[in-house]
């Protein structure tokens, strides 16, 4: 007999400093923020262009396997929290915050955090933004967005 397999709860987070603008020199903004894209998009590339941007992103992503009774092998088990990204982002950056804000002010570009969350479940995890990142957020002259899609199974019918 066959024993069916359950599959685990997941919850993928994902956070992504964005900075899109018109005529966006890419190796400038490699350079001010200390890292490497892990994407470059120009306007021509979109299907409308008009409605386009030239887009440099940066991103992190983690995937995560939510135990059934909230615990693992007897051990306290906590939700990812957003911050962890998002502070890894912001170490990243570290102390060149307000020189990359004069940047974009200077050359019309902006900046945005974009926080994605998919979840298969309603438990969802703790999205705090303590003043120090919101103050760094400030620095950039960048947005935050959350962008949360849960996709629940309905129970199944017997």
């Amino acid at each position: 007999m066959l024993v069916p397999v359950r599959q685990a709860t997941m919850i993928t987070l994902s956070t992504t400093l964005t900075f899109s603008g018109h005529d966006v020199p890419f190796d400038e903004i490699t350079r001010l923020v200390g890292v490497r894209p892990t994407r470059l998009r120009r306007r021509a590339e979109f299907p409308n262009p008009a409605l386009g941007a030239d887009q440099w992103a940066f991103r992190t992503q983690g995937t995560y396997p939510i135990p059934e009774d909230g615990a693992e092998a007897g051990r306290e088990w906590s939700y990812p929290d957003v911050m962890t990204q998002l502070r890894h982002i912001q170490s990243l950056v570290g102390d060149r915050a307000e020189q990359v804000g004069a940047w974009c002010r200077a050359h019309d570009v902006r900046a945005l955090f974009q926080v994605v969350i998919q979840a298969d479940t309603e438990e969802l995890p703790m999205m705090t933004l303590p003043s120090d990142f919101v103050s760094f957020a400030c620095a950039l002259g960048a947005s935050v967005d959350f962008d949360v899609y849960v996709n629940v199974a309905e129970p199944a019918q017997e």
